[in-house]
């Protein structure tokens, strides 16, 4: 009886302790890491927070495990704000060599008209894409 209650007792410590979730993985390596075969889908439903803390923006954050930088996924709110283009898709870029004061790189937009635009060069890239546009666009 002895050997079983110590046993629960330290069960429930190493669920108490535990910091990452993993499904797919026996070592998961972030709060929640997700493995499966390529080719597969993961499906996140519901009342989603923004993902920077602010109403409206929506962050999903990419890992590049060989540098060690992030690239950055935004959805913006109709609105606008935040930095972003209201009603835009946007990827960021964040280097993890930018040093102290360095910060982020927009590396593509895409506007709600239809319109694709990389910031680097700051064109736009109509000119080559507009047989491309949706005719419901303006």
């Amino acid at each position: 009886m002895r050997i079983q209650v110590y046993l629960g007792a330290c069960l429930m410590a190493s669920f108490a302790l535990a910091q990452n979730v993993g499904i797919g993985t026996a070592t998961p390596a972030a709060k929640l890491d997700v493995f499966g075969p390529s080719g597969t889908y993961i499906r996140v439903s519901g009342n989603l927070p923004a993902g920077d803390g602010n109403q409206g923006l929506i962050g999903y954050e990419w890992v590049n495990t060989s540098t060690g930088g992030t690239w950055r996924l935004f959805l913006a709110d109709p609105d606008g704000g935040f930095g972003v283009n209201p009603r835009s898709l946007e990827v960021w870029e964040y280097p993890a060599n930018l040093g102290a004061g360095g910060c982020c790189r927009p590396r593509l937009r895409i506007l709600v008209f239809g319109w694709f635009r990389q910031p680097r060069r700051g064109r736009d890239w109509a000119p080559r894409l507009r047989r491309y546009r949706n005719r419901h666009t303006r």
